[in-house]
């Protein structure tokens, strides 16, 4: 299971989603008359700090959870190659609403201090690694595919 490329691929990807949880996505700063008001954008929701309040919004929590689930879930599809393809499919579908969810979210925290553009951390690259590595897994069944096509037509 763990032994072919694609698995691995998927599992990293699917992995990749815990790591969500223990980064920021973005941050914005305001100088609110002398006092700065900081939010950052998590799993959770958006944190301003220093006051530590959290406005929670489970939209992008489900994406991330659904993103790493069906990841994980396509990883044990490897006998069944076609569903195992279409499960990664919406695995890349799941990862773009997380993308897109991220740059709305982003965008909008802390609009009623200001408009000003969000600081993107490290962490928002993490949906398009994971996107790169279900995309490999894909090419990596397809070529799996290719192969016992092949085999079969030899015998």
């Amino acid at each position: 299971m763990i032994q072919r490329k694609q698995s691995l691929f998927l599992l990293i990807a699917g992995l990749l989603s815990i790591a969500y949880f223990f980064f920021p996505f973005s941050v914005k700063i305001f100088d609110n008359m002398g006092t700065e008001i900081i939010y950052k954008l998590t799993v959770y929701g958006v944190k301003e700090l220093p006051s530590g309040d959290i406005d929670y919004n489970y939209t992008l929590m489900f994406e991330v959870l659904l993103t790493g689930l069906i990841c994980l879930i396509a990883v044990f599809l490897f006998e069944n190659r076609n569903l195992q393809i279409n499960i990664s499919y919406l695995a890349i579908l799941s990862t773009l609403g997380v993308i897109i969810t991220d740059y709305i979210f982003s965008d909008s925290m802390g609009s009623e201090s200001g408009d000003k553009s969000p600081v993107y951390l490290y962490s928002t690259f993490i949906p398009f690694v994971q996107f790169i590595l279900i995309r490999l897994a894909i090419s990596g069944i397809k070529k799996d595919q290719a192969l016992i096509r092949s085999a079969d037509r030899i015998r």
